[in-house]
């Protein structure tokens, strides 16, 4: 399912002390993913919670920016559980400090570092405001196929802070922080378009920050990103299968399918999501202006135009000629 567009700002404090809180912890679910706050130091019930947010979307990553007193956010196995997106957020420290751990790692970010955490693994982060008592964090969602498609090595860096102040990080962090400014003065489709832009300078910030050998938990977390590369490199044929795939990769459609296991989808879901990734970006940009639908679909290996118009409709909720007329207004 299509994450709905989404642009509003929240603020507790037009809301009673005690009702600020859970009102903040409900906004932050709605907005990123399943996660648990609670106020740190010292504190009392009936003292609130002071926090405000906005969010935009941008194209099919959104940016927000959260401002929040001490507190700690948990995304615990059980939010995990119970969440249906599968994600990264990518953190931006703009005022005041914080404490991120996860996957064994514990960081320490400041002004301009940026960290990538893992929706689908435990997670920690403490906010700690700054002098005055000000803590602001931008955060960037990015669906997990977007992402692990220009980088698929992106899990491993899960809790790994990048230096805000040099390299590649330093140009990203900059990047982000003035398309959150600028956002308001965008159109719909140059939205889309600064969207992917930023998501290919993520990845490479990502892939400067990849060590040469991944840490892996096991050896089939590296098959698993082998195949995932191979099924993106093929994702025009028509013929590609599980029977291809396992071939070429010499290995069993058995052992293949117990590499999806631990994803949120099977073989054939991720091939068709990725399809449809693709075919969505196509319907959005000038340079497919030319091409009906049906050739795009073709174009990225869907071999049935009608299959294709309902698949792309219950992922996007609009047709794909309804989506393609959406951006030529």
């Amino acid at each position: 399912m299509v994450t709905k567009v989404t642009e509003y700002f929240l603020n507790t404090s037009s809301l009673s002390p005690r009702q600020q809180l859970d009102y903040w912890v409900d906004a932050v679910c709605k907005t990123y993913t399943g996660m648990t706050v609670h106020k740190t130091g010292k504190h009392s019930p009936s003292s609130g919670f002071s926090a405000k947010m906005a969010v935009r979307d941008l194209g099919h990553i959104s940016i927000s920016s959260a401002c929040a007193e001490r507190s700690c956010v948990d995304r615990t196995r059980a939010n995990i559980s119970s969440s249906s997106e599968d994600l990264f957020l990518l953190y931006l420290q703009y005022r005041g400090q914080s404490q991120l751990r996860q996957a064994s790692q514990d960081i320490h970010l400041q002004r301009g570092d940026l960290a990538l955490c893992d929706g689908t693994r435990p997670s920690q982060l403490n906010l700690v405001p700054d002098f005055s008592q000000q803590h602001e964090m931008i955060v960037v969602k990015i669906p997990t196929t977007r992402l692990i498609a220009l980088a698929p090595g992106a899990r491993a860096l899960a809790g790994i802070k990048m230096d805000g102040n040099t390299g590649v990080s330093a140009i990203l962090s900059n990047l982000i922080i003035n398309a959150w400014k600028h956002q308001d003065e965008l159109t719909g489709r140059l939205k889309v378009q600064i969207a992917d832009n930023l998501l290919d300078f993520i990845a490479l910030s990502l892939n400067e920050h990849m060590p040469q050998q991944l840490p892996e938990s096991s050896v089939q977390a590296g098959h698993l990103m082998q195949i995932k590369q191979f099924i993106n490199h093929r994702l025009t044929d028509p013929e590609l299968s599980i029977a291809m795939i396992s071939t070429a990769n010499a290995i069993t459609s058995r052992y293949l399918h117990k590499l999806f296991k631990s994803e949120s989808f099977t073989v054939s879901q991720y091939i068709i999501n990725r399809r449809l990734e693709e075919c969505e970006k196509a319907l959005r940009s000038p340079q497919y202006n030319h091409f009906s639908i049906t050739d795009i679909a073709h174009m990225w290996g869907f071999k049935d135009a009608a299959h294709f118009g309902h698949t792309f409709k219950k992922k996007f909720v609009l047709s794909p000629g309804e989506y393609r007329k959406s951006f030529s207004r």
